[in-house]
């Protein structure tokens, strides 16, 4: 599911969003892996089910950190 609120066409979403209750796509967006979700599609859902914005998730690096942060990659 979160594919398609990631990808998928407006069509795709239409039929999803007719078989797929809203509850089914907030727990998505809770459970969402780290590094699928734009920070404009993030933002897309929240709004789209009122939900409060949170930070997107991220990935625990071999270093122990977290990131990388958004527009930068391992420091560059």
């Amino acid at each position: 599911m979160v594919h398609v609120m990631v990808y998928g066409s407006s069509a795709d979403l239409a039929t999803t969003e007719k078989y797929l209750p809203p509850e089914e796509f907030r727990r998505a967006i809770e459970n969402a892996p780290a590094g699928l979700f734009t920070e404009e599609i993030w933002r897309k859902w929240h709004i789209h089910f009122g939900m409060e914005m949170q930070p997107l998730p991220m990935r625990r690096l071999p270093d122990g950190s977290l990131g990388p942060e958004p527009g930068r990659f391992f420091g560059r």
